[in-house]
């Protein structure tokens, strides 16, 4: 008899500890969701710089190899016309 009180406290002790080892945990597994967020946009983030850099990269590659489009400059090709004077 002295045993089984012994024991009823004992398991009220466990489901007290086991109440708040519940309670960090919900904050821990808020924390690591939140976590998770931060790392999976800081990921997205960075893809889509590198996505401009890339980008930027070609454009410089094209610059330098002189494969730009050139806008039109209208006459600059052209004769001038007899009478006209540039």
């Amino acid at each position: 008899m002295l045993k089984d009180v012994e024991t009823r406290k004992q398991v009220h002790v466990i489901k007290e500890a086991l109440g708040r080892l519940g309670v960090d945990f919900r904050r821990f597994d808020e924390r690591m969701k939140k976590l998770a967020d931060h790392i999976r946009l800081a990921h997205q983030d960075a893809e889509d710089v590198q996505t401009s850099s890339r980008k930027i990269s070609q454009q410089f590659a094209r610059i330098e190899n002189a494969d730009i489009d050139e806008p039109e400059t209208p006459g600059i090709a052209e004769k001038p016309e007899e009478g006209k004077s540039e």
